[in-house]
């Protein structure tokens, strides 16, 4: 048996070579439906709330372009960790990073309410 010399039964072997596949092509359709039609209603969404916020004149807030900026920095930080090898640390210096401008977000989702 050439499976039993590296340490894996011949049924075992078999088994998972042999089994049927699961068809899910009819699925396939349906997901990339059902997201199209989520990100039309998405931005279907953002263009009301866009025309509301710029009738409030909110586009020139300081405080609306400073938390914008914000959110990029800190999706900017995240995208760096997930970048880190796996199995690594994440420097302390990342996440005592993260923290102060997730507080200033919510401070300055308060003041913009």
């Amino acid at each position: 048996m050439k499976g039993a010399s590296r340490g894996i039964s011949a049924v075992r072997r078999s088994k998972t070579n042999d089994a049927d596949r699961i068809d899910c092509a009819e699925m396939d359709w349906f997901v990339a439906l059902a997201f199209l039609g989520f990100c039309w209603w998405r931005a279907a969404k953002a263009r009301e709330r866009a025309a509301e916020l710029a009738a409030t004149g909110i586009g020139r807030s300081p405080l609306y372009w400073v938390s914008n900026a914000l959110v990029a920095v800190l999706f900017g930080l995240v995208l760096y960790i997930a970048h880190l090898p796996d199995q690594s640390p994440v420097p302390a210096l990342l996440w005592l990073a993260a923290l102060p401008i997730i507080v200033a977000l919510l401070f300055l989702r308060r003041a913009l309410k």
